[in-house]
């Protein structure tokens, strides 16, 4: 099996881990979730069909889902403390977890499994407890991760054993603290575990999770990415880099590129947003089965949305009896869906990148005589490994 069941060896994952046991927490299932989620003050119910319910061993007729988080409509990068930055301040960060900890567990918890990783040489338990009033951002994390159903079950347990205890993330969103208006985001790389307190938004699960997965990656060996990869005809893999808003998800899924590819080229999209590339063993492997991406340019009953899982941050509309999406952020910036990649030519891995796009927008590139004058700069570049004398690799992917 993947990762491995070991005592903790820092109070923060002791802290985390007990709270899993507590009598109030019960294992629960993506079914059980979008029933909990329906019912939840808030959550619409759209008119949507779910793109094929039966992969999540939900019912046929089961509908798209739509959540809105208020104000905040995405990550709260000042809420987030790494243990080992946190020097002297350890011990009060200890004791506000292990209050935050003692009031979830005084409510109804709900406690969900997932897989983290889509190739037998890395895959990775993941854990999340929430309270049940937040079961459709737990729902949507099952869906944007690999969920504990078959097939999936028995290809991690027959999958390469890493020597890394299971993810484990608890989230809060009811947490309030007076010194942290903002919320909180507590993150033990070593012990790959983390709490988010005070945060509504689903996206802080997503990249959690992710952070913690990256990380034990670097520790066997990998290059930690934050971006997509596709591979074109027979051309070696593109890595795609940028900030948020850059293009890079428009540019990794795109089938043709705008009609410049023939048809010999073939699209083949791994991911949009997160792999880990094994320099050695020649590989490359996607870390979620669904897309998290935004809806800016999601027009109404646009024929993509046949494809959605769910929806947060996005307008809803009724005509005729049916209550419909309204996207293209024009109830706020930053809506969100999570989405299923059969919408393109897909794969779950793939070799390691032989060409890297770096994305950037920024117009004082504009001013400069030296650089094509174009808004969106194109800059491509061979990927080099060298090793240290250790032979772990020097060089690292960042956006």
């Amino acid at each position: 099996m993947a990762s491995i069941q070991i005592p903790p060896h820092s109070p923060w994952r002791a802290i985390i881990e007990s709270a899993f046991y507590a009598n109030s927490v019960k294992k629960t299932t993506i079914p059980e979730l979008y029933r909990l989620a329906a019912k939840q003050p808030g959550v619409i119910v759209t008119s949507h069909p779910f793109y094929k319910p039966e992969q999540f061993g939900l019912a046929d007729n089961t509908k798209v889902l739509v959540s809105n988080d208020g104000g905040i409509v995405g990550r709260t990068a000042r809420a987030r403390r790494l243990v080992r930055q946190m020097g002297k301040k350890k011990g009060d960060f200890l004791r506000i977890l292990s209050k935050a900890v003692y009031q979830l567990n005084k409510r109804e918890g709900l406690w969900l499994e997932a897989i983290v990783g889509l190739h037998p040489d890395f895959m990775v338990k993941a854990n999340l407890l929430s309270p049940v009033t937040d079961a459709k951002n737990m729902f949507d994390w099952g869906l944007n991760f690999v969920p504990w159903l078959e097939p999936w079950t028995s290809i991690y347990k027959n999958s390469t054993q890493i020597d890394e205890p299971d993810i484990l993330v608890l989230a809060d969103p009811e947490w309030r603290n007076p010194r942290f208006p903002e919320g909180l985001v507590i993150i033990d790389e070593d012990e790959n575990c983390a709490a988010l307190l005070g945060l509504r938004y689903f996206g802080e699960r997503k990249k959690g999770t992710l952070t913690l997965a990256w990380t034990i990656g670097t520790r066997q060996n990998m290059v930690a990415c934050h971006g997509g990869i596709k591979t074109v005809g027979e051309h070696p893999p593109i890595a795609v880099f940028g900030l948020s808003g850059s293009g890079k998800s428009s540019l990794t899924n795109s089938h043709d590129h705008g009609g410049t590819l023939n048809e010999a080229e073939k699209v083949t999209v791994v991911h949009d947003d997160a792999f880990l590339t094994d320099l050695d063993a020649d590989f490359t492997v996607a870390l979620e089965p669904s897309l998290f991406d935004k809806t800016d340019a999601v027009r109404f009953n646009d024929p993509i949305i046949k494809y959605f899982y769910s929806a947060q941050n996005v307008g809803v509309t009724q005509l005729n009896g049916d209550r419909l999406i309204v996207a293209e952020d024009i109830r706020n910036a930053n809506g969100r869906c999570i989405k299923s990649r059969d919408m393109f030519n897909h794969d779950n891995h793939c070799g390691r990148p032989g060409s890297v796009i770096w994305l950037q927008k920024d117009h004082r590139f504009l001013r400069s005589p030296k650089l094509p004058t174009l808004t969106l700069q194109l800059q491509w570049a061979r990927l080099l490994a060298p090793c240290g004398p250790r032979g772990l690799k020097t060089s690292r992917l960042r956006s």
